[in-house]
């Protein structure tokens, strides 16, 4: 059964772009940052690991 193209499985009916409209607060961020984490929430993960280790080096070095 093919349900056309624009239309995600998880929607009831809707489609991708009406429930993007309807999703997306009025007044928050709206740039391409948060669209990318957004979408990939892997590269938050991956930017807070990455600060961990910074904050653990310079504690490190403070500790010395």
């Amino acid at each position: 059964m093919s349900i056309g193209s624009g239309y995600t499985a998880s929607t009831n009916g809707s489609s991708a772009a009406e429930q993007d409209a309807t999703s997306m607060p009025a007044d928050g961020p709206s740039g391409a940052g948060s669209d990318i984490l957004r979408n990939r929430p892997e590269v938050l993960v991956g930017a807070a690991f990455a600060g961990g280790i910074l904050a653990a080096l310079l504690l490190r070095r403070l500790g010395r």
